[in-house]
């Protein structure tokens, strides 16, 4: 469990592991999670509460919950995956900015002790065009080396920035 002084990180496993203990596994879990909001972006809040449970238990990814040590607030979440992931972002904001960075902090973390245990030199994402949010990656060491356009589904296909951060 990744953890900082102010912060730390719970992997969503653990609440599945305990199976279907309303206090502690994953209906736990669920409820727990129905209580998150990004109203700024509702593609990351979809993902927490549609997907990431389902994709965790596939192996596509991994979801880490990152908590206050103050009160154990939940403040938000990352995921990981061994493979590339498309985040949509919004104009986001200097508040906005500072609660990703203390979530950004905590899966670093992870992905440093990846790292090392499986090797690999390059961390890929993929963001909306949009300047304030690619100007939050590049503050924080990522490069931009290409565009892709999102396949038309049920939203309107659009571009994504695809960055790059060598470990």
């Amino acid at each position: 469990m990744p953890t900082t002084d102010k912060f730390f990180a719970i992997n969503i496993r653990k609440y599945l592991a305990l199976g279907d203990d309303d206090e502690a596994g994953e209906p736990a879990l669920v409820k727990l999670l129905s209580g998150f909001s990004c109203p700024k972006n509702p593609d990351v809040e979809r993902f927490l509460k549609k997907s990431a449970v389902e994709f965790t238990k596939k192996n596509q990814s991994v979801t880490y919950l990152v908590f206050s040590k103050d009160n154990g607030e939940m403040l938000g979440y990352f995921t990981l995956a061994l493979k590339p992931l498309t985040i949509r972002g919004e104009t986001v904001s200097n508040t906005t900015k500072r609660k990703l960075l203390r979530v950004s902090e905590l899966a670093w973390i992870m992905i440093e002790k990846t790292q090392y245990m499986f090797g690999g030199m390059v961390t890929f994402l993929e963001a909306e065009n949009e300047e304030k949010l690619l100007s939050f990656y590049r503050n924080n060491r990522f490069s931009q080396f290409d565009t892709r356009q999102t396949a038309a589904g049920k939203d309107e296909p659009h571009e994504l920035v695809q960055l790059l951060r060598l470990l």
